[in-house]
Order: C-alpha cells, then structure tokens, then sequence
C-alpha cells in the first residue's frame, strides 16, 4: 500500500480554489434572477451550474452541503419555464445561502 503525503500548503491552496469557486457560482446563481424577469434562457445557464457543482461535489467530500445546492437547483430546473417567480427568487436565495455556507465551512 503506498503512502501519499501532501504538503499542508496545497491543501490550503485546493482550499481557496474551491473557496474562488464556490464565489463565483454563488455570483453566477444569482444572476439567475435578471436573466429570469428580462425573459432570457436561465435553463442553460442552469444545466451548467449544477453539472459543475455536482463535479466540485465528488472532489471535495469534506463539503457535503454541495448536494443540496445541486438537489435545490436541480429542483427549480424540473420547474421549468412554469416557475412562478417569486417561489423561483425564494429558491435562488436559498441556493446563494447555501453555497456561502459551504464556502464559510471550508
């Protein structure tokens, strides 16, 4: 059985990846809700986001909040176009709480 060490320093550098990251999803979330009320596809945007959090999600087991960024957005996806917009500005809100929780545990 072979043995890997790794440096603390590249634990923390992971760390602030994950932490640039989850920022910058957490901006991207938000910005849902303009592309929402202007009428323009927030589907995409959507379907990218949670690809890439589910991904961020199988790398990163110290953060299991992930899931359920991923099962919220996933939720409001099954939605779709039909969504009232304020159960999906309620849910946007919830999911930005979320992955700052996430990015606070780190």
């Amino acid at each position: 059985m072979a043995l890997m060490v790794i440096d603390d320093r590249i634990l923390d550098y992971q760390v602030e990846n994950v932490k640039d990251s989850l920022e910058r999803i957490t901006n991207q979330i938000f910005k849902l809700l303009p592309t929402f009320e202007d009428g323009k596809d927030w589907i995409k945007p959507l379907d990218t986001l949670v690809i890439e959090i589910t991904g961020m999600a199988l790398v990163t087991p110290n953060a299991p909040k992930l899931y359920q960024l991923v099962y919220k957005l996933q939720g409001i996806k099954e939605q779709g176009k039909d969504i009232e917009f304020m159960l999906f500005r309620r849910m946007i809100f919830e999911a930005c709480n979320i992955a700052n929780d996430v990015m606070e545990s780190l």
